[in-house]
């Protein structure tokens, strides 16, 4: 396939990926990426953002129990949760201060940014890592990233009606496009 045929594919997923997910609150949106490719923190911040799109934000214990349900890997993801450059973690969705942190999770204010992360028992916790280290991470519509406005709060009113998968295609895809 030619590369102006996968940007066209790209640029209609990431309409179809906008216009089908339902936000009714920033950290309960119903759709997620998680991604293949490892990237540093601010670079996933970045990627998220290009697709219109932030860092996922758990900040309760319904939207931490949806993202681990959707999880089907059991690797490490950066979230959009840090303590870079501020006092407390927050999240660069909304800039409001962590409310949830699972049990056995471990946050260190030496180390600036947080990732899902599995646990033998099957579960997930969050962790803490130096922001420069690659990882994957996964990105969830929002209203706002970092401050920008993502635009990713318009949708149909039909919108809960379409399922939010990408197909294997769809991902590859993806995946050949850098921000």
């Amino acid at each position: 396939m030619d590369l102006p045929v996968r940007r066209l594919i790209f640029g209609l997923w990431i309409f179809v990926g906008i216009w089908s997910c339902q936000i009714v609150e920033v950290n309960s949106s119903g759709c997620h990426y998680f991604s293949k490719d490892q990237l540093d923190w601010f670079d996933a911040l970045y990627f998220c953002q290009h697709l219109k799109m932030c860092l996922a934000d758990m900040s309760t214990r319904v939207s931490f129990e949806e993202l681990e349900n959707k999880q089907t890997e059991r690797a490490e993801f950066w979230i959009g949760l840090n303590v870079y450059e501020k006092l407390d973690f927050s999240y660069v969705s909304n800039n409001k201060i962590k409310q949830y942190v699972p049990p056995q999770s471990e946050l260190s204010l030496d180390k600036a940014c947080a990732y899902i992360k599995p646990l033998a028992s099957g579960s997930y916790a969050i962790g803490t890592s130096s922001c420069g280290r690659a990882k994957r991470f996964v990105c969830t519509p929002t209203i706002r990233c970092n401050g920008i406005e993502t635009n990713s709060s318009t949708v149909s009113s039909h919108a809960h009606n379409i399922p939010c998968k990408m197909s294997a295609e769809v991902t590859n895809i993806i995946a050949l496009q850098k921000p």
